[in-house]
């Protein structure tokens, strides 16, 4: 099998984790949106038992996914759910983001929820209000996901975050996140072992490895 067509159906199988939806044919033929679009996903379920209650909480949440498509299907459910909502992903123009950010950051806003996407949301952006950040699916790079934390993880922050992610009891998604927590690892061991100092020698940095 060639790299591409690989590539291509592990994306297929992190879609199918994600929602059906996500498939053309999927979805209610003719039908208003109901309790379907939270039922059919194992993430929507408990995203949709979260959310009321964090809400009515007091918190303001971050969520981050890597896939627009399943940024749209979500605006489906906001609009059922009566969920007052912000978006940014690559297709938000340069002054509404500066729009979105600001309506969030505002103390009496009613926008409680923040949709991301992991890419368009991860770097130079200061949303230290929020205190909830749900990673709806999981980054192949654990910087990218770190980042996505370290939007609310901001100087200033005084309320402790909470992060969730969701994970599918699935090979594909288990993968993911085990060859990210791989990588996180060797990363951290590289940057302990190195030791960048005038003092320590290559026997010191080979013994902290």
């Amino acid at each position: 099998m060639r790299a591409t067509s690989l590539k291509n159906a592990i994306m297929q199988l992190r879609k199918i984790c994600n929602h059906p939806y996500l498939f053309e044919g999927h979805e209610p033929i003719g039908a208003e949106i109901s309790d379907h679009i939270i039922k059919v996903s194992g993430k929507f379920e408990p995203l949709d038992r979260m959310l009321p209650k964090l809400i009515d909480t007091g918190h303001k949440v971050l969520i981050f996914s890597q896939f627009t498509q399943t940024i749209d299907i979500m605006k489906l459910y906001f609009y059922y759910r009566n969920i007052a909502y912000l978006i940014l992903d690559g297709r938000t123009k340069d002054d509404e983001r500066k729009k979105c950010l600001e309506r969030f950051n505002e103390k009496d806003s009613t926008e409680k929820v923040f949709v991301l996407s992991t890419k368009a949301g991860g770097l130079g952006l200061n949303l230290q209000v929020s205190d909830t950040v749900i990673l709806f699916d999981s980054d192949w790079n654990p910087q990218m996901d770190e980042q996505a934390k370290d939007r609310a993880h901001r100087v200033g922050q005084t309320s402790e975050v909470k992060v969730f992610r969701f994970i599918t009891a699935t090979r594909v998604e288990e993968g993911i996140l085990q060859k990210a927590t791989y990588k996180k690892g060797l990363d951290d061991k590289i940057i302990q072992a190195g030791m960048f100092n005038d003092n320590a020698s290559d026997t010191d940095r080979q013994k902290k490895l």
